[in-house]
């Protein structure tokens, strides 16, 4: 009994550091928007624009110099729309709410894979079926959040994401080749990773879900997340 009360506290006590740094990292999240805002995009459109203004200025005078100027606000101005894309995707996931989680999660994977040069295996089990919207975007956070952990942390150029539908339950796995950790420690250093992994696993607990974390040095890292699946009505189909 002793240890089941001990084991209850624990969770609570996890769960309350998570969302005590939940509210005290909003303001910092905010002033880090802000920030890619000002020091990133603008200051890409910013340089984009005096790229296309040079070009114009050069315009029949030397058309050599026209092209180059051309070809360089250009390539800023690309780089410009995929920063706005990134910081629209953190505040809202691309295509969730018009297109749900599959196609949310297959357009998220194909955008780090471009940005990253990773090969990402995505699969996706034909029987997996629309959930509740709250959870579709619970479930796009875990995934979000393991992948930008892989891509702080893992030094790994492969992942594996896959999204089972079993008779019983759902299965969420994030697989990569990367250098692993040691779990336990990871938790008692209450680093940055380590915030990311309760979040991920106090995400999944909201929804009755279960995670796993299978991690060794020089071995890779699987998160491993399952639920019940009982979240299938006809108002979510």
């Amino acid at each position: 009994m002793r240890e089941s009360n001990a084991a209850c506290d624990s969770d609570q006590v996890q769960l309350r550091e998570f969302i005590e740094r939940v509210i005290r990292n909003e303001e910092q999240d905010n002033r880090r928007l802000a920030f890619d805002l000002h020091d990133g995009l603008v200051q890409l459109m910013v340089a984009s624009y005096q790229h296309l203004q040079a070009a114009q200025a050069w315009q029949q005078r030397d058309p050599a110099l026209e092209q180059k100027e051309l070809n360089q606000g250009l390539t800023i101005l690309r780089q410009a729309i995929s920063e706005a894309r990134r910081l629209i995707n953190e505040l809202r996931p691309s295509g969730l709410d018009e297109l749900g989680l599959v196609q949310a999660v297959k357009l998220y994977t194909a955008q780090t894979a471009a940005d990253t040069g990773w090969d990402i295996c995505l699969d996706i089990s034909p029987e997996w079926h629309k959930l509740p919207a709250d959870m579709e975007t619970a479930l796009f956070r875990i995934i979000q959040e393991a992948i930008t952990n892989a891509r702080k942390y893992s030094r790994t150029s492969r992942l594996a994401i896959s999204l089972e539908s079993l008779a019983d339950k759902l299965v969420v796995t994030i697989r990569d080749w990367g250098c692993g950790f040691l779990p336990d420690k990871v938790v008692a250093d209450q680093s940055g990773m380590h915030i990311g992994l309760i979040g991920i696993r106090e995400r999944a607990r909201l929804w009755g879900g279960i995670c796993t974390i299978d991690s060794q040095p020089g071995k890779g890292t699987e998160i491993r997340i399952e639920f019940p699946n009982q979240y299938m009505s006809a108002d979510t189909q």
